[in-house]
């Protein structure tokens, strides 16, 4: 009837891009042709509805009958049906449409919390299913733009909204978190388009929403046409910016640069840098030759060549396969080339499967372990990082092959070739994957499936069909990445100065900026003292017997906090490894800090103020962070974002010239470790100091006093509070769990009966993942406390401002 709705997905596409937002209101005038959704795009939606329906079939099983809105009907039909059943009070209402002017909203699910108010209104919260295994951004405005409609309809804000990822994980948020800034984003939003048609459109800057977009062609188009900046390779968004509020606009325009031009916020060495890559860009687009251009090296560094060992007749070149739309994810193809005999191998290793998965990964390391005993000086070859992220993701996940991996990583044996290309070269292409860097070593390839996005197209459609021929074309494809990587090397060994030295541990470990990372002292006593616990708990039978499956459980958690550090030390060590380009964009780093000045006296050091260049980052006052030169822990005392300044605690003999300091570091989990392995003693010991621990880890049901094993804890059909709370009282060194979706009382059930425990003279300790689940529960057992006319003390342990809870009982302490 001549109104233009908006609904949340154009407020998400206006987040991430206002050139689509544009483009899509233009199209309402003057239809344009869009992108033709692609196969892998439409697999993405057929997945989503496919997580949908599991997800809507697990709300039938719990609340019986669904509500559904037929999405059939006329927009007004479709509104009051979502009406009569939001004032019906429907447990749970599916595709629930909400409108209020012209905006409009198509919600997966409208759940139900609680009774309804004085006023006859019932609370609803809004969930929705994402594939994604993390919340996103957009998800966050999607529930902001739903729960805010829903809040013109019950009268109330919803208090909480829920993302149901496609990992079977649901994550919560307050809305009350997020809904000033979604506000604030709507009226940019609604400023935006009433600009319409008025005024020049923004301008298609490459965005990470590109690969998904019905516009991505012609935004390319548009941008090829201009010459624009973001064709260089390697160029970042805001480097773009600044360079184009100098003037410079085009590619040619920057590989034209005279050398001493100085652009205001970008380092001259950066300059430099971009501007021979254009120049290079420039070259081959003129006359047709493409050229590598081996780059000089810094002495005392290991970058680029310098990072290739002596190449060895038991080299290994690797390749992985993986679906993400599995769930978790799912690495399904190992595949390893290598020359035996002068004649070339292709080997590889499937898991189709989690269980398949693990086997594979374990024969992969197996493989890999007898061919370092068989070939002591062999490395192994990959292109950029996913399979060494990979393989430490699959150590970890499973809890399988950890020292294999260990040895790998701390004998340097896995070579990214992609860093010595980066590092080590500039090439006159606009991109440096190894498919843009083929066409100087490698014919174009001819198989079926030519990009990794085309693999999991086809490898789900094998699961679908069980196709074999399917299977094959991946299998080719993986082996051509292989020998690509092996051909890869050995033209890098062509272009390898002759008088450098080879790569290896011993010459990483003496490298003047970096750190032997060689186990220390401490960590050869602790994997002693594994084996000698493991011994005791697995191979010689403890009196009395344990049952095995709870002596491996226990076995394995006595490791459990070295295993969860080693992701963030292996990010550490690889932020050691980064150029600066790439800590700048880092958030976890202040990067390029320089010209140190001494401006006073700290706790334990001087203070040090060092300039940085500007940047983006988490890092906060007080932080403790780690030098990425030598990995010693540092105090950040003050930041000033304005002056781009920091100051740091230092020994005053140890004070760098350039440095960067990075946080994410592991926190030191020694007393909590040392815990468990005095709980283990205790298991050994047969003693029965324990007995909840071991309830628990044995699945063993709730020992209640007056309730036989199996019994209803809970009477059906009666209040069930008080009977949670006599139960709670009568626990005999047992444990118990309360769970439930959100809206069903968890908070509300725990703040009783913590309170009730309170007023028995117990002490109680409250944990959880974040700081905002401990205040949201202290708050309510305030309440209760309040309510019954009691008292307690409390404290709260922070470590940040934001940490802090406002209680009239409990004291926040930071030792």
């Amino acid at each position: 009837s001549g109104t233009i709705f908006y609904s949340a997905t154009d407020i998400t596409h206006f987040s991430e891009c206002q050139h689509l937002t544009w483009l899509d209101r233009l199209n309402l005038d003057a239809p344009m042709e869009k992108t033709a959704a692609d196969e892998q795009t439409r697999l993405l939606q057929d997945k989503g509805f496919a997580h949908e329906k599991r997800f809507l079939d697990d709300l039938s099983e719990l609340h019986g009958n669904i509500t559904e809105i037929s999405q059939d009907g006329i927009l007004d039909e479709r509104v009051a049906a979502t009406l009569a059943a939001i004032r019906a009070g429907d447990k749970v209402i599916f595709q629930a449409t909400l409108v209020r002017e012209n905006l409009i909203g198509h919600a997966d699910f409208l759940v139900r919390i609680g009774d309804a108010d004085d006023q006859g209104r019932y609370p609803y919260e809004v969930a929705d299913t994402k594939l994604a295994r993390s919340t996103k951004a957009k998800f966050i405005l999607q529930l902001c733009f739903y729960s805010d409609l829903l809040a013109a309809v019950t009268g109330q804000m919803p208090r909480h909204m829920h993302v149901e990822l496609g990992n079977g994980k649901r994550e919560s948020f307050r809305v009350a978190d997020y809904v000033y800034y979604f506000r604030h984003l709507m009226a940019r939003f609604h400023a935006f388009v009433a600009m319409y048609p008025q005024g020049a459109p923004p301008y298609p800057i490459p965005c990470d929403h590109c690969a998904l977009c019905h516009w991505r062609d012609r935004c390319a188009e548009r941008r090829v046409a201009d010459d624009h900046l973001s064709a260089v390779a390697n160029i970042t968004r805001q480097q773009v910016v600044r360079l184009e509020r100098a003037n410079v606009k085009t590619v040619a325009c920057l590989a034209a640069l005279p050398a001493d031009t100085v652009i205001l916020k970008v380092a001259p060495e950066t300059l430099s840098k971009l501007r021979a890559q254009a120049a290079l860009q420039v070259l081959e687009r003129e006359t047709g030759e493409q050229k590598a251009v081996v780059l000089p090296l810094v002495e005392g560094e290991i970058k680029g060549f310098s990072r290739l060992p002596p190449p060895d007749a038991g080299d290994l070149f690797f390749d992985m396969e993986g679906d993400p739309m599995q769930d978790g994810g799912l690495e399904y193809l190992f595949g390893i080339y290598y020359i035996e005999n002068a004649l070339p191998v292709f080997k590889c290793f499937w898991g189709h499967d989690r269980e398949q998965e693990r086997q594979a990964f374990v024969d992969f390391m197996d493989f890999l372990m007898q061919r370092i005993k068989q070939y002591p000086r062999m490395h192994i070859y990959h292109y950029a990082h996913y399979e060494n992220t990979a393989l430490k993701r699959l150590m970890t996940s499973h809890g399988v092959k950890e020292s294999a991996v260990d040895q790998l990583l701390r004998e340097h044996r896995m070579v990214d070739l992609y860093k010595v290309v980066r590092e080590g070269l500039r090439i006159s292409k606009p991109s440096y994957s190894i498919k843009a860097v083929e066409a100087f070593y490698a014919e174009k390839r001819a198989t079926a499936v030519k990009k990794a996005t085309d693999s999991i197209v086809v490898y789900e459609r094998w699961r679908e069909n069980g196709d074999s021929a399917l299977l094959e074309s991946i299998r080719q494809y993986n082996e051509d990445d292989c020998r690509s990587t092996w051909q890869l090397r050995q033209w890098l060994l062509t272009l390898r100065p002759a008088a450098l030295p080879w790569y290896s541990a011993d010459v990483a470990a003496e490298a003047k900026t970096k750190t032997a990372r060689t186990k220390s002292d401490k960590t050869l006593q602790l994997e002693c003292k594994l084996e000698d616990y493991h011994s005791r708990l697995i191979t010689q039978p403890t009196n009395p017997p344990l049952d095995p499956a709870l002596a491996q459980l226990i076995d394995s958690l006595l490791d459990f906090h070295r295993r969860a550090a080693k992701p963030a030390w292996w990010s550490l060590f690889e932020r050691q490894d980064a150029e600066l380009e790439a800590l700048l964009d880092d958030a976890e780093v202040i990067a390029g800090l320089h010209a140190p000045e001494r401006v006073g006296e700290g706790d334990r050091y001087d203070i040090y103020r060092f300039c940085y260049p500007e940047q983006d980052f988490k890092v906060k006052a007080g932080s403790r962070a780690k030098r990425l030169d030598n990995l010693r822990e540092v105090l950040v005392v003050a930041i000033d974002e304005d002056a781009c300044t920091v100051d740091v605690e230092l020994r005053p003999d140890e004070v760098p010239t350039n440095v960067s300091i990075s946080i994410g570091a592991p926190l030191n989990a020694d007393i909590i470790r040392d815990a468990v392995f005095s709980f283990a003693d205790s298991v050994i010991r047969g003693e029965s100091r324990y007995k909840s621990v071991l309830d628990y880890l044995a699945r063993h049901v709730p020992d209640i006093k007056g309730i036989a094993p199996g019994a209803p804890i809970v009477v059906a059909g009666t209040e069930p509070l008080p009977q949670i709370i006599s139960a709670v009282e009568r626990m005999q060194s047992s444990y118990l769990f309360i769970q439930g979706p959100p809206g069903t009382g968890k908070t509300y059930t725990g703040s009783h009966l913590i309170a009730a425990l309170l007023q028995a003279g117990k002490r109680v300790a409250v944990s959880a993942n974040s700081h905002k689940v401990i205040i949201n529960l202290l708050e309510a057992v305030d309440k209760r406390m309040k309510e019954a006319g009691a008292r307690y003390t409390g404290m709260k342990k922070i470590s940040t401002d934001d940490h802090c809870i406002t209680s009239d009982f409990i004291q926040n302490v930071s030792d």
